[in-house]
């Protein structure tokens, strides 16, 4: 915050941002349940190939960069914009697979408008 730049702006690691996409995403609708928390945990050890400690750390840090951008809903279209300015649509297939797994096939219609806006985003 030294640099008066928004924390988003500061992310160089495309796994930091599809994290903080991923915590938000599980955040729209209510706060997410010891299930979707868990799930989030399993999905970034497996999809993202991260060691339990880093599972930990991105998650501290997701929950805190939405909290950042005062919200849920401004942090997927912020940390979207973000994630393709430093990987572009690269990571699209990842965050879909870790997305559609922590919705199982049970999606709100804000989780809908925020895979909408994410396709946007990316360019997809």
């Amino acid at each position: 915050r030294q640099t008066k730049e928004h924390p988003v702006e500061g992310i160089d690691d495309p796994r930091i941002a599809v994290c903080g996409i991923a915590q938000a995403f599980i955040e729209l609708d209510d706060l997410p349940t010891k299930e979707q928390r868990d799930k989030l945990h399993l999905d970034l050890r497996s999809k993202l190939r991260v060691s339990e400690e880093e599972a930990e750390e991105l998650e501290t840090l997701g929950r805190w960069l939405v909290a950042q951008c005062n919200g849920a809903e401004a942090a997927v279209s912020r940390l979207a914009r973000r994630l393709y300015k430093i990987d572009g649509a690269a990571s699209w297939d990842q965050l879909q697979d870790i997305l559609m797994d922590l919705a199982q096939d049970d999606l709100s219609a804000s989780q809908v408008s925020a895979i909408g806006d994410l396709k946007t985003a990316l360019k997809r």
